[in-house]
Order: C-alpha cells, then structure tokens, then sequence
C-alpha cells in the first residue's frame, strides 16, 4: 500500500507538472524528482512506464545519463491521418471534440488537468457507445462542458 501511495504522489507531481505549462509538455530530470519526493529514480520510472502510457495518451521521451532528462507530453493522434480514414464528407466525432478541447487548454480556458478528464471520459464514450449514437453522445457532452463553462462552475 505505500509503494501505491507513493505512486500516486510521484503521478501526481508530474500531473501537476504538466497542468502548470502553458503547453502539454513537461520536462523533467528523473533523478531531481526522486529527490525531491523522497524516493528512488526507479520508482519514477516505474510510475511514468505505467500510467503515463500511450494508451493513456502520453508520449514520453527518456535519455539517460548525466544530460538525461524525461519528456511527456499529451499525445494527440495526427488528425490528418485520421481525417484519411474517413470517407468524403463524413465527420469524425473524437477528432473535433479533441480540437476543441486544445482550444480550451490553449486559451487558459481550462487546465491540463480538466483537460485529461475530459479526454479520459471521451474516450469511454467513443470505446462503449454504439457507432450510431457516438457522435450525438459526444455533441451533447461537449455542448454540456461549454454551458459549464460559459456559467463558470
């Protein structure tokens, strides 16, 4: 249980990294964050391998070695890519709500933060909802944050 805590202190050190750049990157010295959270750098490592995976979104970059330093970033897919796979005409639900949210996150709307949650809950919705209700799904819970937002809850 204290190696578990102890991860989520290290997850979120670098979160909180991460939602106080005015970009979704952070760089980071592995040895200095050891340090600083009272752990060993492998400890770190562990944490960024496991819950700062592609799947979750992150890229990460590491270089190790007296120069060395980690690199995570938020990852966004390559919307042209994306736009390929679809047909002429055809809208792609994940890809829009996605430009969207950077927008929010570029104009200091929301955090680095609200922005991951937001994300992780989009991707249930495009992952669980069945292909004919995933873009009403999404238009409606964009069209829900933007009321919040706009009321500023």
């Amino acid at each position: 249980m204290v190696s578990n805590m102890l991860s989520d202190r290290i997850e979120r050190f670098i979160l909180n990294q991460l939602k106080n750049q005015t970009t979704p990157v952070v760089i980071l010295k592995r040895k200095e964050v050891a340090e600083l959270l009272d752990c060993a750098p492998s400890q770190v490592t562990y944490v960024i391998n496991t819950r700062f995976s592609p799947d979750r979104r992150f890229q990460v970059e590491s270089r190790r070695g007296s120069g060395g330093f980690i690199r995570i970033s938020i990852r966004t897919e390559n919307l042209t890519a994306k736009k390929e796979k679809k047909t002429a005409g055809e809208k792609d639900p994940d890809s829009l709500m996605e430009q969207y949210f950077q927008m929010l996150v570029s104009s200091g709307t929301i955090t680095m933060r609200e922005f991951l949650m937001m994300q992780g809950l989009m991707d249930i919705i495009m992952e669980h909802c069945p292909a004919e209700r995933k873009h009403s799904a999404v238009k409606d819970a964009v069209h829900r944050i933007s009321r919040i937002i706009k009321e500023g809850k």
